[in-house]
């Protein structure tokens, strides 16, 4: 929902068209003028506020106000807008618009699927009138569920407006974790949101570290909400990182406006303490198993590797990445992995032993089977290298020593 000033809205159409009319007088035909169109699956308001954010980012001095007070546009109706900068000789350029859109940055974790958007008028925007020798315009109205994004586009030699545009509309799609590139206020905001979101699926899924990493990135994004760093500290004290969690309890301290919420933060600062590497070694390796039971290897490989570099315990870590091998379907580095556990341990695990299952699935039936016989009569151990491996397998080789 936007949240808006009271205006007339047939008023700002009439005056924004007669400054049309003006402007269009003296345009002429230097440059070649594309025309340009898309449909989108969002509101036309946040369609507006990233495309107003494009441009404005592609024209850096063109308006002369600061990003956080909104970007230039037109507002004709509740659902339709329109984005324009006119230009001038001596490459000049300067919005033509009546309101300012800007996205608003939420204060917790818990988002709305899209952004709010906050729609002022403004002045002080008339462009170039008659002086203007071509614009860039683009209209916005509300299609269905969605909108469609129209109007004209001139070839520039520093820059490709459509280009631009398509890079804001992949944000739709797939939101960077950084906010490289981002040159517009509006559109790190965006991304930011995204990146919210994502913390907060992460939490909900048991995944406290993804939880923690995203809320990361949306604050290094401009999220500043003393709030959402309360929630990083937590997640960060969760995640086995006292240091860390304690540094952002401070910063909270420092920074809040509500009194209790400082309160709040500087107790929560001065019990933190830092854990461990051991306890933070066994977090990991708690994350990594959450990571495995949702069929994610690579992250679930990537927290074990980081718990191995903490606290190394061969045995655990082996016994765990034996585990990463068979959801990956890698029989032979499975079976590796057991022979190395068993090395470190010095013997098998009782009930839980392994080695005649992954024996059994590398084509070693008739060993299994008497390892099984020796194992169910408490046997010590069994002469398991008297055959050598096969020359054509090969893949248990990946399974080496962790480092």
């Amino acid at each position: 929902m936007a949240v808006r000033c009271n205006h007339s809205l047939l008023l700002t159409a009439s005056l924004f068209a007669a400054s049309l009319l003006g402007a269009c007088a003296s345009l002429g035909n230097e440059r070649p003028q594309l025309a340009y169109g898309r449909d989108l699956n969002i509101r036309a308001e946040l369609a507006a506020a990233l495309a107003a954010a494009t441009l404005r980012a592609e024209l850096p001095f063109a308006d002369p106000a600061p990003q956080w007070v909104g970007a230039p546009v037109t507002q004709l109706g509740p659902d339709s807008f329109v984005v324009r900068y006119e230009h001038r000789a001596g490459d000049s350029w300067l919005p033509n618009a009546t309101h300012r859109i800007q996205l608003l940055r939420p204060h917790s974790t818990v988002v709305e699927p899209e952004p709010r958007v906050r729609i002022e008028p403004a002045n002080g925007m008339p462009g170039f009138g008659g002086a203007a020798d071509f614009a860039i315009e683009l209209r916005i109205v509300a299609k269905g569920s969605g909108c469609v994004v129209q109007g004209t586009l001139p070839s520039l030699p520093n820059g490709d407006l459509a280009a631009a545009l398509a890079q804001t509309w992949q944000l739709l799609e797939a939101s960077p974790s950084t906010g490289s590139g981002l040159r517009d206020a509006n559109l790190r905001t965006f991304v930011s949101h995204r990146r919210l979101a994502e913390s907060s699926r992460c939490a909900q899924h048991g995944n406290l570290l993804g939880a923690e990493v995203a809320l990361r990135q949306a604050i290094e994004l401009g999220q500043q909400a003393p709030e959402l760093e309360l929630t990083l500290a937590r997640d960060s004290q969760q995640n086995g990182n006292g240091d860390r969690a304690a540094a952002h309890f401070r910063n909270v301290a420092r920074r809040a406006v509500d009194p209790t919420l400082r309160q709040q933060a500087a107790a929560l600062a001065s019990s933190a303490r830092s854990t461990d590497a051991i306890g933070l070694g066994q977090q990991l390796r708690r994350q990594a198993l959450v990571q495995l039971r949702q069929h994610d290897v690579a992250s679930a490989a990537a927290m074990l590797h980081s718990a191995h570099r903490q606290d190394p315990d061969g045995a655990r870590d082996y016994r765990l990445l034996e585990k990463l091998h068979e959801h990956a379907g890698d029989a032979w580095s499975a079976f590796a992995c057991a022979l190395l556990d068993r090395e470190q341990t010095g013997e098998g695990r009782g009930d839980d032993d392994r080695l005649p299952m992954h024996m059994a699935n590398v084509g070693m039936a008739g060993l299994a089977s008497r390892l099984e016989t020796a194992r169910q009569a408490d046997l010590a151990t069994l002469p398991l290298f008297a055959r050598p491996r096969p020359a054509s397998a090969n893949a248990g080789a990946s399974a080496g020593p962790l480092r």
